[in-house]
Formats: structure tokens, sequence, C-alpha cells
């Protein structure tokens, strides 16, 4: 816990009051002061520019965000100036187990965008960590290899039948692209299902159906046919039955105890999952 008389503390060669009140500073006790006098002091000594901060290491950031983010609104909450070296590397961490990364407007100036706030290492960092993939769990790794043995897939068959879809999408950051590890996007079209075991399992038995579609006889001729009705001039194709796509939706609700528009999965996948009897 913080020391009540020592207000004052060095970060990053300036002196800050300490603002943490309910956990420890991440800047330690041996960088508090009880005035700001005494911190300048210290800050000055013998002409020195104050004793380097210790290193934080990852698993003291990792613990230093959960602790802070628990139980916080972080798309309106505000990260302490003081913490926010220590914070970030904490909240980069929190990629391993979250597909999106929830939190990023909390380092967020108030009115702000990320292009104007973030700073550009912060912003490279931020790329960089969606391109990681999400974490498993060694009984989640068992039972993804489970299930690509059970479907007879590997895991590039699953990466290519999910980059069909592209689910997990963001507006570009300071001209920069976002490029999403397939495992994200595999969690992202999955949103109904609660757990990345679970998650590779659904995943691969749609790969394994995927696979056998495109080798049935009329595959091609289907999609060739589709293109060149497409290409016909003055024939459009027939638009979708809105009262049949509301009735698809509510069994999906019903079957799957979630709202078909929040699932992430689209229009034709709803009427793939209607047609193979998944709804019922």
């Amino acid at each position: 816990m913080p020391e009540k008389n020592r207000k004052f503390h060095i970060a990053n060669g300036v002196v800050n009051p300490c603002k943490a009140e309910l956990r420890a500073c991440p800047y330690g006790a041996e960088d508090h002061f009880g005035t700001v006098q005494e911190a300048n002091a210290a800050l000055n000594k013998n002409g020195a520019t104050a004793a380097p901060k210790k290193k934080v290491s990852v698993s003291e950031a990792k613990k230093a965000w959960k602790e802070w983010s628990e139980g916080k609104d972080l798309a309106s909450e505000k990260v302490p100036a003081e913490q926010r070296e220590v914070l970030w590397q904490g909240y980069l961490t929190s990629y391993e187990r979250d597909m999106r990364g929830t939190g990023v407007a909390a380092f967020v100036a108030e009115g702000a965008t990320p292009s104007e706030s973030l700073t550009d290492t912060e912003v490279e960092q931020l790329l960089e960590a969606q391109k990681k993939p999400m974490r498993l769990t060694s009984t989640e790794e068992r039972k993804r290899d489970e299930a690509f043995k059970k479907y007879g897939v590997t895991q590039s068959d699953v990466d290519a039948y999910v980059g069909k879809f592209m689910v997990l999408t963001a507006p570009p950051l300071r001209g920069r692209e976002w490029d999403f590890h397939p495992t994200r996007q595999l969690a992202a079209h999955t949103l109904s299902i609660p757990n990345m075991a679970d998650k590779y399992e659904y995943v691969a038995m749609l790969t394994a159906q995927d696979r056998e579609e495109q080798k049935r006889p009329d595959y091609r001729g289907w999609k060739k046919a589709k293109v060149m009705e497409q290409k016909s001039p003055g024939r459009t194709p027939k638009p979708l039955d809105p009262q049949m796509i509301e009735a698809l939706k509510l069994k999906y609700l019903k079957r799957y105890k979630q709202p078909f528009d929040q699932s992430g999965l689209t229009i034709p996948e709803l009427l793939k999952m209607a047609r193979e009897g998944q709804l019922d």
C-alpha cells in the first residue's frame, strides 16, 4: 500500500504528485518523497538527473494492468499519467486472451482519437499486438488438436476458411491497416461460443463441411451460374424474403441463446445453417 505521507514521486526524470491511493504505485517506494522540495533535491542531488527507474517486468506490468482495469468502464476511464508507461505495457499483454484488445480508450485523451493521442511507438506496438495469436491454455491446445484430427483438417485449412469472412476489422490507424491474426478472426467469427476450445471444434467442423461442399460435382457449375447471372444485362438477383430471414434469426436465438446480430455470422452463413438443419 502507498505511504500516506509520501505524496510526490520521480517518474521519467520529472517530479509529479503521486495519485496512487488504493494500490501501490508502480514507480516504487524509493522514488517517493513527502514534499516536492525533497523530490527536487533528490532529482538534482550532485547535479545528477535522478536514479534510474526500476525496470518493471512483464509479469509486474501485467498484474498492474489487471488490478487497475478490473471493474472499470475502460471506454470512459482514463489511466493516471504517472502510471501510463507501466499500464500500457500491461495492457499490451491483455491481447493474449482478448481478440480486440479492449481498453485502448483508457489511454486516449478526452475528445481525441488514437491517432492524435497515442505516440508513434504505441501505435506500432498496438498494430503489432494484433498480429500475434491469441494464447491458448494447454487444455485448449489439446482439444483443438483433437478437433483437427476428428474432422481431418489442419491449422492452415481453418485459417483459410476463417479468412474468407474477415469478421474483425478496424479503420486504418495513421494510414496503417490492421492485420488481425487468424485466431482473432476465429474468435470473432464465433462470438456465440464461450470458449476457445469449443470455437475450434465448431470451426473445424465448418471447415470440413466447406471442403466437402467444394468437391460436389455441381459446385463449380453453381459458382459459374451465379457469376453469369450477375453479369447478364437486365437481370438482378432475387431479393431475400425479410420475413424468412427474421424467422431464421429467431430460430438461431432459440437454438444458441444469443441474438444472431451479435454472433458475428453473416446472412449466407445463417442460410447455410438452416439448410444443414443446425437451427432445428
